[in-house]
């Protein structure tokens, strides 16, 4: 269920940052790369994320 959240999230992004149709996949790392947001996504980011907390 958080998958399919998350998909639809990075999907809404790119289609307001683009002005294009939302592609046709479920690969949350290839939404992330199309809109511009896989920078920060690694690992090192997201685990400093989580040590913060």
């Amino acid at each position: 269920m958080a998958h399919q959240s998350i998909e639809k999230i990075l999907k809404v992004y790119f289609v307001q940052i683009s002005g294009e149709t939302a592609p046709y996949t479920h690969s949350l790392s290839f939404l992330a790369k199309r809109s511009d947001l896989y920078q920060y996504f690694s690992k090192s980011k997201i685990l400093s994320i989580c040590s913060n907390r």
